[in-house]
Order: structure tokens, then sequence, then C-alpha cells
């Protein structure tokens, strides 16, 4: 029981190979699909020979051809399974947007409001904190690309990550991100990467995952408590990251992305879910870096100490160095 319950999608697979077959046993069906009617004959079905990931071996030994591109008989002997991941999506969020906003804002002395409550208007820090949102019913004004070009060359981070303000888009990002969990199931992923060498690359990602049970403590009165059960990737998982810079960036741009890794790198920031509960916290390393990485990261430094005026001024007002409002 416990077998089935952790591996359910490779019993639901054969229970479908199992009816495919009694369907292709039916005279009837077969004349309607229009396909042989196969022999009527029960056949115990081998699993260790039938889903062998050996190739040559179980199913796929006997087939000449498994459709268009799968000749390789390992095929037969393979069982998709979902495996955790931590998507790019989030590694973007929190391993450059989040820290990119938190610094600059630093440095320009902005203290970071809660839902509109600080000193910004609530589109001036949604465009950082999390890309901003095109308002309903709004329209898009007559020299979009204009604008965006403006406030992409005032704020580095904008033109490192893109995003949108009330009304039009800022264009597309300059930055790609990627990630994997170093584990057995990536190797491949991972080879020709500094992390391809780790030990972690040796070990299933399925042996790094934990239970936990948490519990929700009741009132005095004895009302509320709760137990919940949920699924962690262990301590010392190692995630390889990679962000990829467009060719056409200017050194600026850099100098962004390297102010949000420093600052990444400083402060130890979390990466996933469950951070309220201590989990999530990372130690991050720099493996490689592009050439003239540290002289970007001072350029940006000074450039928002010389501009730190305008750059405070196009938040406040929500301009962005326009010459109009376009976050609210």
């Amino acid at each position: 029981l416990a077998v089935i319950r952790l591996d359910f999608r490779s019993v639901v697979m054969l229970a479908r190979v199992w009816h495919s077959e009694e369907k292709q046993q039916s005279g009837a069906y077969a004349l309607k699909s229009g396909e042989a009617q196969v022999a009527a004959d029960s056949v115990p079905l081998d699993l260790h020979g039938g889903y062998s990931p050996e190739p040559g071996a179980g199913a796929g030994a006997d087939r000449e051809t498994v459709g268009e591109g799968a000749a390789d008989d390992a095929a037969w002997g393979s069982i998709i399974v979902d495996m955790p991941a931590i998507s790019s999506n989030t590694l973007r969020h929190q391993v450059v947007r989040a820290p990119a906003m938190l610094d600059l804002f630093e440095r320009l002395q902005l203290p970071v409001g809660f839902a509109g409550e600080g000193v910004l208007p609530i589109g001036a820090e949604a465009i950082f904190a999390n890309g901003g949102n095109i308002r309903a019913g709004s329209k898009q004004p007559s020299n979009p690309h204009g604008l965006a070009l403006k406030v992409r060359a005032l704020y580095p981070t904008l033109d490192l990550l893109g995003g949108v303000t009330d009304s039009f888009d800022l264009g597309e990002s300059r930055l790609k991100v990627a990630g994997w969990i170093v584990c057995r199931e990536n190797k491949e992923a991972l080879r020709g990467t500094p992390a391809e060498k780790l030990p972690a690359c040796s070990v299933s990602i399925f042996d790094m995952l934990d239970d936990v049970t948490a519990t929700r403590q009741a009132t005095e009165r004895g009302s509320g408590q709760m137990i919940y059960n949920y699924e962690t990737l262990c301590a010392g998982v190692q995630v390889y990251v990679r962000c990829v810079l467009s060719p056409t960036s200017a050194l600026l741009t850099m100098g962004a992305l390297a102010a949000a890794v420093a600052r990444f790198e400083r402060d130890g920031l979390v990466v996933g879910g469950q951070s309220a509960r201590g989990f999530g916290w990372m130690s991050a390393q720099r493996l490689l870096q592009p050439e003239g990485f540290e002289d970007a990261l001072r350029l940006y430094e000074t450039f928002v100490e010389e501009h730190k005026e305008a750059l405070r001024a196009g938040l406040v007002t929500g301009a962005l160095g326009t010459d109009g409002v376009i976050v609210r």
C-alpha cells in the first residue's frame, strides 16, 4: 500500500496499458476503430522484463518501431514522473528582482511601504516589486516606445528586468534566468557547468525530500488546533542558477544585475515558500561571472549616487524620468 501511494503514477500507467490491451481484444472495438484485433489470450504483464530501464530489454525488444523518433528500446522501459523543481520565475524574483529593488531603494533612502502605505505611489513600488500591472481602462500614449527608452535609461533595474506602467509595456527583459536543483536527474542538464562535478550530482532528488509535520496551537479553550503535513527539500540541497544578459545590454544594466546578486549574497535571502517558518534560507556562491562584472557594479553605484535626486523624484511623482505621471 505504501508503494502504491508513493508511486501511483506508475499504477495508473499500468492500468491504462491493461485497459488498452483489453479493448484491442474486442472484435467490436476492432471493427469500429479499424484496427486489427489482437489475440484474446490473457498474458501476465512482466513488471521487470516489460518495464526494464535497460536498452534492449522488455517489451521494446520485440518492437521494431515505436512511432516517429522513438526507436530506442529504452523508451519502453521508462516511466515519466514529476520531480521537484524550483521554478525559474521564483529564482528570477527572489534572487534578482527583490534584491535589486531593496538595493536601489536603500541607496535612494526610500523605505519600502506596504500596499501603498509608503512614500511612493503603489504603482511605482509595484513595477520594481513584481513588474507592475496595466490599469483597467487605461489608454496607451502616442509614443510608448520613446517613453520606455527614457524610463530604461534612468532606471537600469527596469532595463534589466522590464515591467509595465499603468498604460504601456517597457519592453522585453534583458535578463534570462534558469535554475536546476543539483541532483542525479539533472546531471545531463548540468553538463558543462561548474555544478556538473558537485557530489550532489550523484544523488537522486527523491533522496533529498523530507516530510514535515506542523501544528497550529489551539487556544486556551481548545479551538483552532490544526496538524498538517507538507513536503520540503532537505537542508543542504544545492541549486544552480544561471543568469544570462542580452548581448546588447549596457554596462549599467550589468551593474544593476551585479548589485542584485551582491545584495542576495550579502543578506542570505530566501528561495521558495514557508520562509516564515524558517524554510528556504540560502547562502550563495558565485561560480562564474562575465568579464567586467565588478567594474559594472562600481559604475552602477556611481550612477545611482550621481542621479539620486532624479531617481527619487521619478519614483515619488510616478513620472519615472518622463514628462508625465505614468505610474500611480
